[in-house]
């Protein structure tokens, strides 16, 4: 089975895929096209929060101005932060099959 590419613009993406494809595949006959869903995407569940969470103390004048906030609290992230957010994947999948695909609480 291929590993489909494009369709998540996480650095992790590809290990993400490959973790899916490897640990999931007894349950998953062919993995086509992911589903869209904040619940399994780091960035939805977790990264954009926080992005949000660091630079939301100040206004900004502009666009520009944010968007240069966003590119360096991005870039001073601590990795091991982002690589917890990326692990707490398999869970979320187990609790998104338990809920059969319906919303779901992490505890």
């Amino acid at each position: 089975m291929g590993i489909p590419t494009g369709w998540c613009t996480s650095p992790y993406s590809e290990s993400i895929t490959r973790l899916v494809v490897n640990e999931f595949t007894r349950l998953f006959i062919r993995i086509d096209c992911p589903p869209v869903s904040s619940d399994l995407n780091p960035c939805d569940y977790y990264l954009w929060g926080r992005l949000e969470e660091l630079v939301n103390n100040r206004a900004y004048d502009n666009i520009s101005a944010l968007k240069r906030a966003l590119s360096k609290v991005w870039s001073e992230l601590d990795k091991d932060e982002v690589a917890w957010a990326c692990n707490l994947f398999p869970d979320r999948v187990r609790s998104c099959l338990k809920a059969r695909g319906n919303r779901f609480e992490m505890n």
